[in-house]
């Protein structure tokens, strides 16, 4: 009987401390570039940033980095806990027409009338190369304003 107390204590453990490792990972977030957006106190934040669409900044945080954000009324959007052996990509049409992604693609994390945000478990670029489509892998590599 006691056996199986510590059996389930130790499994409760495991899966609890796998939450809670679950819930420290950084963000990958768009942020809302809106007029009154105090830039001085929010480059200070050194956040990095990936990719600039039109009013839009796709950025990196850490968790502790978040009320930051709040603090300074930063409309943002959480796309995603950033995993590491996944990859993002920013989906692009070179003419005006609606984006259509076909779901077998990846996970579709963000919509811009301009772009798509995928996240792709297993890249196949067989997948984009009969469609017109611009796909960029959206790089780790960040730049800070």
């Amino acid at each position: 009987m006691i056996n199986k107390i510590w059996k389930i204590l130790l499994i409760l453990i495991v899966f609890s401390s796998a939450l809670f490792a679950q819930e420290k990972g950084n963000y990958l977030l768009s942020i809302h570039l809106r007029p009154g957006l105090d830039f001085d106190r929010f480059e200070n934040l050194q956040i990095p940033i990936y990719h600039r669409l039109p009013e839009i900044l796709i950025v990196e945080v850490t968790p502790e980095q978040l009320p930051l954000l709040n603090s300074l009324s930063v409309d943002y959007q959480i796309l995603d806990v950033i995993t590491e052996p996944d990859d993002y990509f920013i989906v692009q049409s070179p003419s005006a027409k609606e984006i259509s992604i076909n779901p077998e693609w990846g996970d579709i994390l963000f919509i811009h009338p301009t772009a798509v945000i995928l996240k792709v478990h297993l890249m196949n670029p067989a997948n984009f190369v009969e469609s017109d489509y611009r796909v960029t892998s959206l790089k780790r590599t960040p730049w800070f304003f």
